[in-house]
């Protein structure tokens, strides 16, 4: 399962480009050494400014949760059109943060992942790859764009692997802390 490429990516990226090619138009004024010296404070100070978006979203989200109850939160997950202002990853990231054990959202995150809707199924992979990134690496060919038909196909073998080692919709803790996801 591949991770998307974010606007937040694309912009953690592309700040200290632009910041290093900035500081190489300035620097150059004075020559050579000049232009050098000016990419390298350009580059390091658009590494910090290039992760600020993604700071500042996620302090955002953390706000509007805090002292949320997790049933509430987990309601977010079981949603039929996602809510942006609650990414499926952020919620699982953020009950798992609150010593909650999110192993029986793995079971909301496959009816994600076999939805009809693309964007629904997007959401997914993004709480998958970020809460139970073990299992996700357990499906390299799962591709959201792919024909609903394919994607259940791929899902439910995932979920035969989770019944597996975790029990029916996650009801038992797996024994084997190795295999074990994060919030088990």
């Amino acid at each position: 399962m591949r991770k998307f490429f974010t606007i937040f990516d694309l912009i953690w990226v592309a700040t200290p480009i632009v910041l290093a090619a900035l500081g190489w138009v300035i620097g150059s004024r004075f020559g050579l050494l000049g232009g050098i010296a000016g990419v390298l404070p350009g580059f390091f100070v658009g590494c910090i400014l290039g992760q600020l978006p993604t700071l500042f979203s996620v302090r955002s989200f953390a706000r509007r949760v805090d002292g949320m109850p997790a049933a509430e939160l987990r309601a977010y997950l079981r949603l039929a059109v996602p809510d942006l202002n609650y990414p499926p990853n952020f919620v699982l990231l953020e009950l798992n943060r609150r010593g909650e054990v999110i192993l029986a959202d793995l079971w909301s995150v496959f009816d994600m992942l076999e939805s009809t809707e693309v964007e629904r199924r997007r959401c997914g992979v993004a709480a998958i790859t970020s809460a139970f990134p073990e299992i996700a690496d357990k499906a390299p060919d799962y591709n959201v764009d792919d024909e609903t038909d394919e994607c259940v196909r791929k899902i439910r073998a995932l979920r035969e692997y989770a019944e597996e080692v975790f029990g029916t919709e996650g009801d038992t803790l797996c024994s084997n802390q190795v295999d074990c996801p994060p919030g088990c």
